[in-house]
């Protein structure tokens, strides 16, 4: 009995050694490396899942189009990403699950599971050289905001909390934010932890409220003829 406790005993040991070992390696190598083949590795096992959902969003979509309400099952639209690279990211043209595609974005690398809010050019032509590190990581499907976030959220909250999120980019940190998401979702919660954020673009919210002129907006924004 003392022999075989014994062994398994070791077994456990090693077992335990190997994880703490993959651990580190992760958390050591996690800005450069593993976030991204954890993000390929999520997103791949989440669009095997939800190929169901993007079976019937497409159709949803694919209805929309013979009706003449869209022009396209799936659109393309331009943002900035890592490093100042112009992204294209996609989504259905309607329905509740317009935004499954955005699973292939993280896939293919446009995106990360977790990261700053993706920004257009418009949007970038307006921060000031310190702000513009939020772009040294990917955009990301949810926002550390997730953690901490509230009504009263706007944009200079969140510039200020994806500067700190680029600064402190981390394994634990973000399973912090992940397990946080989780759990909104779980009780039903939606994104009201993005503020007044929601549903406006940055450069749009400054014009509102009086920080950029229509001239400066349009100049930005508005595509040249």
């Amino acid at each position: 009995m003392e022999e075989f406790l014994s062994k398994w005993y070791g077994i456990l040991l090693f077992v335990a050694f190997d994880f703490i070992a993959l651990i580190a390696v992760i958390s050591i190598t996690y800005r450069w490396l593993f976030k991204r083949i954890l993000d390929m590795l999520t997103s791949g096992t989440c669009l095997i899942i939800t190929f169901p959902l993007l079976l019937i969003g497409a159709l949803t979509a694919r209805a929309a189009v013979k009706r003449g309400e869209a022009d396209s099952v799936v659109v393309g639209e331009e943002f900035v990403g890592k490093k100042g690279k112009k992204i294209t990211l996609h989504r259905f043209t309607v329905g509740r699950l317009c935004l499954l595609p955005r699973l292939a974005d993280v896939f293919c690398g446009r995106l990360s599971f977790i990261g700053v809010k993706p920004f257009t050019a418009g949007d970038c032509a307006f921060l000031d050289d310190d702000e513009e590190h939020r772009l040294f990581v990917r955009a990301g499907l949810i926002n550390p905001l997730v953690r901490g976030g509230n009504a009263e959220i706007d944009y200079d909250d969140m510039i200020a909390s994806d500067m700190r999120y680029v600064k402190n980019v981390s394994f634990f940190g973000d399973c912090k934010i992940f397990f946080a998401w989780l759990i909104g979702k779980i009780r039903g919660e939606g994104d009201e932890y993005l503020g007044k954020t929601r549903g406006v673009s940055y450069a749009k919210s400054l014009l509102d409220e009086g920080r950029i002129t229509e001239e400066d907006y349009r100049a930005a924004c508005q595509p040249q003829e």
